[in-house]
């Protein structure tokens, strides 16, 4: 399905807003005038990322991935990533927003979800944007009206129009591997000889 442009870029302008929003809890927005990059950074939990200025590269072990404003950055389980965030060559800006797939909406959709599960799906996924932007314009609105419960609601719907699209992992991570439960342990007793 395509979507037109200026769809699109409303959407982009209304979910840009994100950045001022005074009410706003659970996310973060990513600002920057330069190309930046991270290695290795641990994504502990499901979350995904709205690309509203700028491109992205993303690569993992198995995956390779580039985004551009109109895509959504899914991460369907705990992974760990390099990443690139580079500005716009004519806003001169990198923008985007980060948001946390919290454990009471997965929780939810949890609870809603009827159904055989779908495959796991990868770690990573671009998806579009506009296809999900009505639910993204219902969560942006709870949020800016303080309306927490609303918010979630929203979130816990993506996660189950996400789990349609073949991210089962959503709904059922796996289990952590031997690797990550010993970092795990140790993030959380710090102060023991190790």
């Amino acid at each position: 399905m395509s979507v037109p442009i200026d769809t699109t870029t409303s959407l982009l302008a209304t979910l840009a807003s994100l950045v001022d929003c005074q009410r706003a809890d659970g996310y973060a927005c990513i600002t920057a005038r330069r190309e930046h990059g991270a290695s290795s950074v641990e994504i502990p939990q499901p979350q995904f990322a709205i690309l509203l200025q700028g491109r992205k590269q993303v690569r993992t072990a198995q995956q390779s991935l580039e985004f551009a404003p109109g895509d959504l950055f899914l991460i369907s389980r705990r992974c760990r990533i390099d990443v690139v965030n580079i500005p716009d060559p004519h806003s001169g800006l990198y923008l985007s927003a980060i948001v946390p797939m919290c454990a009471e909406a997965l929780t939810a959709a949890r609870a809603l979800w009827n159904e055989p599960l779908p495959e796991a799906g990868d770690a990573l996924a671009r998806l579009p944007l506009a296809e999900h932007g009505a639910t993204l314009l219902q969560w942006r609105q709870a949020l800016e009206h303080g309306q927490y419960t609303e918010a979630r609601l929203a979130l816990a719907s993506l996660a189950v129009a996400f789990c349609r699209r073949g991210h089962g992992s959503l709904l059922v991570p796996p289990e952590p591997s031997l690797g990550e439960r010993i970092r795990d342990l140790i993030a959380a007793q710090p102060e023991r000889d190790w």
